[in-house]
């Protein structure tokens, strides 16, 4: 088939597979990423269910939410006193 291709057919094809086939898989790692992510709150929640894998997906979880520094330290210290208490049990 590759002998039949001009070059630019070649070049067509090629694009074509880059634009369309990478947004699938870009999409397939943000879902591993995210139950891999559930997986790890499963294992360290004391109680309540972990979140679903897709609030773990940046793109899927609907548009980013800016944070303030003390926003940020705040959830930096929650996390740390969760680590802290698992780690004693």
């Amino acid at each position: 088939m590759l002998k039949g291709l001009t070059a630019r057919e070649f070049r067509d094809w090629r694009l074509y597979y880059q634009v369309r086939l990478q947004e699938p898989e870009e999409e397939r790692e943000e879902l591993r990423h995210g139950i891999l992510c559930n997986l790890i709150d499963a294992c360290h929640r004391a109680q309540g269910s972990p979140l679903p894998p897709r609030s773990y997906m940046p793109f899927a979880a609907g548009p980013v939410v800016e944070q303030s520094t003390q926003q940020q330290r705040a959830i930096f210290a929650q996390a740390q006193a969760g680590f802290a208490r698992a780690a004693k049990k």
